[in-house]
């Protein structure tokens, strides 16, 4: 009976959720954008080639990023069809790890690993065919003719002479331009390897090790005639340099922070709020929507439980599992279920294997997975208009362990579940402390855009200087700044 009205609530807050103003529909948002329906790979001796086939006419921008030196494509208003998702080594010489994913809501991005260097790829569109527009990426020996030419490669650092280039285009200037005011070009930071290698071995010949120099990015000009620049630095040492928070936009929303009566922690919540506006921040408040997030934790119980009964399938006592005697091979999977799982794991179970069962999959588990994308789409639109997401991490301090209990809750829990945004949408999330109740922690919650982990890293520092608890400890303990 109870996991009956469990179920019950879950259904209710999956259909009162559809029911609110929310997100506008995907089929609505995707109907006037480009829809990336392939990507197939060949490989030949001497070229690797990528077609990434769409059926609307898409633009391109593309740039080269280093440590690892890769190439990156992106096809702005565009979505992936699921099935054209890839993340695949090429093995080959000339291209290596192949990852196309949605980068954000209307982009797709497109990255190979490679080592050809830059005059020996390339990104261009192919007429023709069945499908309304191709973008074919080429990787290897691009030459006219490749009779006693070698290609760049890892290991090989042979000088090789190239023909003739044609005289360089005014945006090609401009672009040469661009690159010589933030750094030197390829041509000058070789020639000033060479120099130091010859006086480090005093004229001997290298033995094939080098020193590594700084890359700088790549200026590539767009296909509609603009000029793309990917950041300068995006490895190394994530701590280095850090800028602060000055110019940022912070995003709090709303309904979690009222969602928070414990008055300690809003108190210090509040502090850093202020103490961000005076290193230069601006604080905005947001709406996500209450019905939204108040389905957070039916969402997640539905499409977690539903993993858990799908992958914990082989936990039958026999080959996998806990082992409990019995007659027959049906007594011994019964007693594995029964006596192998605690009341809360099988509860799950319990909820996974209902809403999978065929006539429940479109009321429950389809429906889950269709608010999922409801909620990335809105955690995402937030994030294009701000820098990063910063709410509290948790309503109270965690509970004694006297205190605790592993039964399900049954109320639509806002601040005891927001920290799932992060997981649904798959972007980087980083709890810091903020203060101490009762000699216990408490924390804050900062979420920023897919594939900036680095300005993630910075923005937290800066938080923890405001607060004075970084390398916050049981051997370690702090009062706090605020």
């Amino acid at each position: 009976m109870r996991h009956l009205r469990l179920l019950v609530l879950i259904m209710m807050a999956l259909l009162m959720c559809q029911a609110g103003a929310l997100a506008s529909d995907f089929g609505d948002r995707v109907k006037d954008m480009a829809a990336v329906t392939e990507v197939r790979v060949s490989k030949q001796d001497s070229k690797v080639r990528i077609v990434v086939e769409a059926d609307k006419e898409v633009e391109f921008k593309k740039m080269v990023l280093s440590n690892p030196e890769r190439v990156v494509v992106d096809l702005p208003n565009a979505w992936l069809s699921p099935k054209a998702a890839m993340d695949t080594d090429l093995r080959s010489l000339f291209a290596g790890r192949l990852h196309v994913a949605q980068f954000n809501k209307d982009t797709v991005r497109i990255v190979v690993e490679s080592k050809v260097g830059k005059n020996n790829y390339d990104v261009f569109k192919l007429k023709g065919g069945s499908s309304a527009c191709r973008i074919v990426l080429d990787f290897g020996d691009l030459s006219g003719s490749s009779e006693g030419r070698k290609i760049k490669l890892p290991d090989d650092r042979t000088e090789v002479k190239k023909p003739s280039a044609p005289s360089p285009s005014p945006e090609a200037d401009e672009v040469e331009r661009e690159m010589a005011s933030s750094g030197k070009d390829e041509k000058q930071e070789k020639q000033e390897k060479q120099q130091e290698s010859s006086k480090k071995e005093s004229g001997k010949q290298e033995s094939g090790k080098k020193e590594t120099s700084k890359k700088y990015v790549k200026v590539e000009e767009t296909p509609s005639g603009g000029v793309f620049e990917g950041s300068g630095k995006d490895s190394g040492d994530e701590l280095d340099e850090i800028t602060g928070l000055k110019g940022k936009k912070i995003a709090i929303i709303r309904e979690i922070v009222d969602s928070i009566t414990d008055q300690v922690i809003m108190g210090a919540f509040n502090k850093t709020l202020e103490a961000l506006k005076k290193e230069g921040a601006e604080i905005v408040y947001v709406d996500f929507g209450h019905d939204l997030l108040s389905s957070l934790y039916a969402t997640y119980i539905v499409i977690s439980s539903a993993e858990a009964t799908s992958n914990d399938a082989n936990l039958d006592g026999i080959k996998f599992g806990p082992y409990f005697s019995g007659k027959t091979y049906q007594d011994v999977m019964i007693q594995a279920r029964t006596k192998g799982f605690s009341e809360l794991i099988k509860r799950r179970f319990v909820i996974g294997s209902f809403s999978l069962m065929r006539e429940n999959q479109d009321v429950l588990f389809r429906r889950a997975q269709k608010n999922r994308a409801k909620i990335v789409m809105k955690t995402n639109e937030i994030l294009k208009d701000c820098d990063y997401i910063y709410v509290p991490a948790a309503p109270t301090v965690a509970p004694l362990a006297s205190a605790s209990t592993d039964k399900l809750s049954d109320e639509y829990l806002i601040a005891d579940n927001h920290l799932s945004l992060g997981n649904f949408a798959g972007l980087p999330s980083i709890t810091i402390p903020l203060g101490l109740e009762n000699g216990l922690p408490f924390g804050a919650n900062l979420m920023g855009r897919a594939f900036e982990e680095k300005a993630l890293f910075q923005a937290a520092e800066a938080v923890e200087q405001i607060t004075g608890l970084n390398n916050l400890s049981v051997l370690n303990k702090k009062e706090g700044n605020l």
